[in-house]
């Protein structure tokens, strides 16, 4: 009978964990979608600066060639 207990105490340490575990998970991941987004929208605002960087710095040393 104790062993018993033993294991299903044991059992439901495990499934403790393993929510806890998915519980953070969901948070994390809720909490840094916001953040990601952001990312994309300064990667692609970056990708068009070095672009025009580019083009613009093209049309200055193609004057002086």
């Amino acid at each position: 009978m104790t062993r018993q207990i033993n294991w299903r105490l044991q059992q439901i340490a495990i499934e403790s964990e393993a929510q806890a575990h998915a519980l953070v998970t969901a948070v994390v991941v809720q909490h840094l979608a916001p953040v990601r987004q952001q990312l994309r929208l300064w990667r692609g605002l970056a990708l068009v600066a070095l672009i025009g960087i580019g083009v613009l710095g093209g049309t200055v040393v193609g004057q002086f060639v």
